[in-house]
């Protein structure tokens, strides 16, 4: 029979307990105490009592891990949607299901998920430690010895009983914490001030920063523009020298060409005895040169055989 505290409680928190000790109470009466006779069969020279005592003392252990958070979600959640009309609950509304029982209503809401699954894991942690030791200390005939099926809604009572005082003081801490949080008008304003007066310190540093930054960059910029146009300005200079260049070359090598294919230049005698100006005017000056180099060559052959013949008459 359910303690007469606990209805106080209400039917809609006492049925969410239920569903959860249900669970463990099936865990620890009927799994562990299989897997204690199973191990017990494998040792004769141990007890079937102390067996599951050590399996209780493990799976205490094992309530500080996050496989057991694991665990009490995914077999708490089983029950729900086997045993009540939420079949499309989900692994986070069961927590939700769960820890709303744990928290001022006022707070809830403002949890995160994060929030909810730590005092989930912490209070069925707390709670099924304190079921083990009670086990441990009062209940070991009705597991091992004396077992009956009322046996199973007396060990779901004293579960219930445990998780509605574990209910309590969660549910405490939080009205207290609360009450500690608050501070008079007063101190409020004035701590609102000092945190305003930090904000608009460090933002007006930064913003002189920032436009510090901004100006440099911009100076930057405006000298690298004025580098990229003299750069440009040598660039188009310099295109225009070689054309320049290219022309002078083209235009000498033209004039090259006009020397390297005119005909040669030939000797001509004057076909006239005329010494009329006119005539010789049409000598070129080459041909009068070498006119005047025969006449002279002529006149020096002449000079030499009159030498001979003088030379000749002297000897005879």
């Amino acid at each position: 029979m359910i303690n007469e505290k606990i209805l106080k409680y209400g039917d809609c928190t006492i049925t969410r307990f239920d569903i959860v000790g249900s669970f463990f109470v099936y865990l620890f009466y009927n799994e562990l105490f299989k897997k204690a006779k199973d191990l017990m069969n494998q040792s004769a020279n141990r007890s079937t009592t102390d067996i599951y005592k050590e399996l209780l003392c493990s799976y205490s252990e094992f309530t500080n891990t996050s496989d057991f958070f694991k665990q009490a979600v995914r077999g708490i959640h089983n029950y729900v949607v086997t045993n009540t009309n939420q079949i499309d609950m989900t692994h986070k509304e069961c927590i939700d299901f769960i820890v709303s029982e744990f928290v001022p209503k006022s707070i809830f809401g403002s949890l995160r998920d994060m929030h909810k699954s730590k005092i989930f894991h912490e209070a069925m942690s707390s709670v099924v430690k304190q079921f083990i030791a009670k086990i441990i200390s009062k209940y070991m005939r009705v597991v091992i010895d004396n077992r009956d099926a009322n046996n199973v809604v007396i060990l779901q009572n004293e579960f219930i009983d445990i998780i509605c005082i574990e209910k309590d003081k969660v549910y405490s801490k939080f009205i207290s914490g609360r009450a500690a949080e608050t501070i008079s008008v007063d101190a409020y304003k004035q701590k609102l001030g000092a945190i305003r007066d930090e904000f608009e310190g460090k933002f007006k540093q930064l913003k002189q920063d920032y436009d510090s930054q901004i100006e440099q960059l911009l100076s930057a910029i405006a000298t690298q523009k004025k580098n990229n146009d003299a750069l440009e300005t040598v660039n188009k200079k310099s295109a225009d020298i070689i054309k320049q260049l290219q022309a002078l070359v083209k235009s000498t090598e033209q004039e090259l060409a006009k020397y390297k294919n005119a005909p040669p230049v030939r000797s001509v005698r004057a076909s006239s005895p005329s010494n009329s100006p006119k005539n010789q005017e049409q000598v070129p000056v080459q041909a009068q040169a070498r006119a005047q180099e025969q006449e002279q060559e002529q006149e020096d052959d002449q000079d030499g055989n009159n030498l001979l013949f003088d030379e000749a008459d002297s000897y005879y």
